[in-house]
């Protein structure tokens, strides 16, 4: 008599018809919930060319989320008026950057937490306390957080936010949706001809008044035309991949994929590619071999 092994089948349901369309296949054992998930963000969110887009789709192919760690809000005077003039945080490869008062790039970072090493704030929750420090800075831990995920796995990001407003009101005062504004750049030369410090200042046309940190447009003139530029985003979302996305060409890199050596002036610098670092110099070459082999 005849002997057969049962095999499991998965039917295809309208999920997957979906995901074929989207070019996002369900995965061995995945449930439902997992793919309509994954499905939902490639919907709303499709890859694209973009830093952004690289760095937060490749964790959707191989089936894993993005959590949700940490929250960061500025603290603020009795006024509401934020305690730091112009405050911006950047998280790159192996380091987290935080300024109190940025100033278009001219300042250097006034705290630094390096993500790489055991001995900084190699896991969250040494993250977690450092910038607790901070006395400009409220932390908080969201649903997804843990102590012991390593914190070279947070997601490359900071706080700058470009924003555009095609349409201004037509009135004198003009609530932008937006607070901590960095830069402001006008459609309209007339109506935005002078800055002044106060409002009491606006005495003729072209004279306008920028409260940035509330987002309060005043013009001496009815407001027209449109307004872009840069505003710091808080609160800010501190993200954690399951899958590290970076940039090669990031100066904090080198800590991981480049062993010391004396440099020219006696002095040691990470000059020599270690095996991390040739690993991915290989790959990279492999796609544009730049003239080094096929």
């Amino acid at each position: 008599m005849s002997k057969y092994t049962p095999e499991q089948f998965r039917f295809p349901t309208s999920l997957d018809e979906i995901g074929i369309d989207l070019g996002l296949q369900r995965l061995p054992k995945e449930t439902l919930n997992a793919y309509r998930r994954r499905l939902l963000l490639h919907s709303k969110e499709p890859p694209s060319p973009k830093r952004k887009s690289i760095v937060q789709t490749p964790q959707r192919k191989v089936g894993l989320f993005e959590k949700r760690v940490l929250e960061i809000s500025l603290v603020t005077d009795s006024e509401g008026v934020p305690l730091a003039k112009d405050p911006r945080l950047e998280i790159k490869s192996c380091e987290i950057h935080v300024w109190e008062n940025w100033n278009y790039g001219k300042s250097d970072p006034d705290y630094i937490i390096n993500t790489n090493l055991k001995e900084n704030a190699y896991f969250l929750k040494e993250v977690y306390n450092q910038l607790s420090l901070i006395p400009f800075l409220s932390i908080e831990k969201s649903l997804e957080y843990e102590d012991y995920l390593k914190s070279y796995n947070i997601k490359i990001d900071d706080t700058d936010v470009f924003y555009r407003l095609s349409v201004l009101n037509g009135s004198t005062f003009n609530q932008l949706p937006i607070s901590n504004v960095r830069s402001a750049y006008f459609g309209d030369p007339f109506v935005f001809a002078s800055a002044v410090e106060d409002l009491n200042s606006m005495t003729q046309p072209g004279d306008y008044y920028f409260d940035k940190i509330n987002g309060r447009l005043f013009t001496y003139s009815i407001a027209r035309g449109s307004v872009e530029g840069v505003y710091s985003s808080f609160p800010f979302n501190m993200m954690w991949q399951p899958v590290k996305v970076f940039e090669v060409n990031d100066d904090t890199l080198k800590e991981k994929t480049r062993d010391l050596l004396i440099n020219d002036e006696g002095n040691l610098e990470r000059l020599l590619l270690n095996s991390y670092g040739a690993k991915i110099a290989n790959s990279i070459l492999i796609e544009h071999p730049l003239q080094w082999g096929e």
